[in-house]
C-alpha cells in the first residue's frame, strides 16, 4: 500500500506540521515501496537519510553487559529470567518488544500529524512468544495491543494506522508476523475498536 498523497490537510482538520513520505525501492518485507525518508515541512527539518546509529555493549560479568549510547542513561542487560538471567536486567527479548512498541508510536505520530489527527493518549503492550524452531530459538508470534485516544480528523485513523504499520522500521526488520490490535477512542467514546493483523 502506498501512503496517501499529502499535498496538504483537508479542510476542517487541524492544519499543522505536514509529513510527506518519500518512497524509493522495495520495502524490507517486499510489500510495496520502502519509506526512504520523511520530509517535514516546518522549521524542524529532520536529518537526511541514511541515518547512522551506534550503541556499545560492554561485558560486565558472565552473560551480563552494560548497554550505552551516550548521552542516554545506560542499561544493564543480560539473559531473561527464563534463561537463568537476572529478573532486573533488560533482556534482548524485552528490548526487541520495547523497540517495536516505541517505533510504532513514533511512526503513527508522524502519519497522524500529516493527517490532522491529534493523539491524546497512547498505551501499548507488546507480548511475544519464543520457541525452539528448526532455525533455532526465535520469536514465533508477537502481538502489539494499542489503546489510543484521538481527536481531530478521526475518520482518517484507519488509513493512518495502516501506514504506520507498513512503515514501522522495527516491524519491517522482524521475521515474525506481528498482530496489531488497536482500541481507538475519541473523547466522546463513540469510535469502535479496530482489530488489525499484519
Amino acid at each position: 500500500m502506498t501512503p496517501r498523497a499529502s499535498s496538504g490537510i483537508a479542510a476542517g482538520c487541524t492544519d499543522g506540521e505536514r509529513f510527506f513520505p518519500v518512497l524509493r525501492g522495495a520495502s524490507a518485507r517486499g510489500v510495496g515501496p520502502a519509506l526512504d525518508r520523511f520530509m517535514l515541512r516546518s522549521s524542524r527539518m529532520p536529518a537526511p537519510f541514511p541515518h547512522q546509529y551506534r550503541a556499545t555493549i560492554s561485558r560486565t560479568y558472565a552473560s551480563r553487559a552494560r548497554v550505552e549510547a551516550p548521552p542516554r542513561p545506560s542499561l544493564h542487560g543480560g539473559p531473561s529470567s527464563e534463561l537463568e538471567g537476572d529478573v532486573a536486567s533488560w533482556s534482548p527479548e524485552h528490548l526487541v518488544l520495547s523497540s517495536l512498541g516505541l517505533c510504532m508510536l513514533t511512526t503513527f505520530e508522524a502519519f497522524a500529524a500529516r493527517d490532522g489527527i491529534e493523539l491524546l493518549s497512547w498505551s501499548a503492550t507488546a507480548s511475544g512468544t519464543v520457541e525452539r524452531t528448526p532455525d533455532g530459538l526465535m520469536f514465533t508470534s508477537i502481538v502489539l495491543g494499542i489503546d489510543m485516544e484521538i481527536a481531530g480528523c478521526v475518520d482518517r485513523v484507519e488509513d493512518t494506522l495502516e501506514d504506520a504499520k507498513q512503515y514501522c522500521l522495527v516491524l519491517n526488520s522482524l521475521r515474525v508476523p506481528v498482530v496489531v490490535e488497536a482500541q481507538i477512542r475519541t473523547p466522546d467514546r463513540s469510535a469502535p475498536a479496530e482489530r488489525q493483523a499484519i
